[in-house]
């Protein structure tokens, strides 16, 4: 039995033979296992169930003092996170910019070229391809967080462009996924605070619900797992 039969156990709620398990440590955690453990090659000490991968679309500009600006045009202040940052600046700050605004190539052959090879290298692990910041959260870096909640209840249209092109280039990457064979999609958002949800249900059905279902639909029509990240309700 594999690692990745037991991952689908766990899935298909049938008994596995153990809890399966998969982490990653933050910058500063891995850096002190690492000092603690006295190897560098924490994958052999962690022995993970999955695989992960995701689309390659080059590496984020280093603005110095910190600050690294994303594919997507965001800017984020690294000075307390190490590992994703805060967003302190953003490329759509009025809604006509949209209109002018280059989203990144999601459909290139090129950003999917390292996969095949990095699966192939893991063949008894479950693989999971990965699309962080996947609607919400990719509208509000873009828009700013204050902004794009304002623009639900005022510029309706707008945000339903803005989810709209999000949404179509993810399914862009969905199906290529689908055809790289993977186990599973993981689908990366947040909706939720300490009372409830942030936008509150009524906008979160009305902008995220039927896109997540768009989202979803070609992992499973193809038979494969999804998986969504979201922070809980406490």
């Amino acid at each position: 039995m594999t690692k990745r039969d037991v991952v689908i156990d766990a899935l298909k709620f049938r008994k596995p033979a153990y809890v399966p398990w998969n982490w990653g440590p933050t910058i500063d955690c891995g850096a002190n296992l690492v000092k603690h453990l006295g190897t560098a090659d924490l994958g052999a000490w962690l022995d993970n169930h999955f695989v992960g991968c995701s689309i390659d679309l080059g590496p984020w500009e280093d603005l110095g003092n910190d600050r690294v600006r994303d594919n997507y045009g965001v800017v984020w202040d690294r000075t307390i996170d190490k590992d994703i940052g805060t967003p302190c600046d953003w490329p759509i700050k009025q809604p006509r910019d949209l209109d002018r605004y280059q989203f990144p190539d999601v459909a290139a052959d090129k950003a999917y070229a390292w996969i095949p090879a990095h699966l192939a290298r893991y063949p008894g692990l479950f693989s999971m391809y990965d699309i962080g910041f996947s609607l919400y959260e990719r509208a509000w870096t873009m828009r700013g967080m204050s902004d794009l909640l304002m623009d639900m209840v005022e510029r309706p249209e707008f945000v339903d462009e803005l989810l709209d092109a999000i949404c179509e280039r993810n399914v862009i990457q969905v199906e290529r996924a689908v055809a790289l064979g993977v186990d599973m999609v993981h689908f990366g958002d947040d909706y939720g605070m300490q009372t409830g949800l942030i936008m509150g249900i009524k906008n979160w059905r009305r902008f995220i619900k039927p896109r997540l279902a768009r989202m979803y639909a070609p992992a499973v029509k193809a038979g494969k797992f999804c998986g969504m990240h979201s922070c809980n309700i406490m």
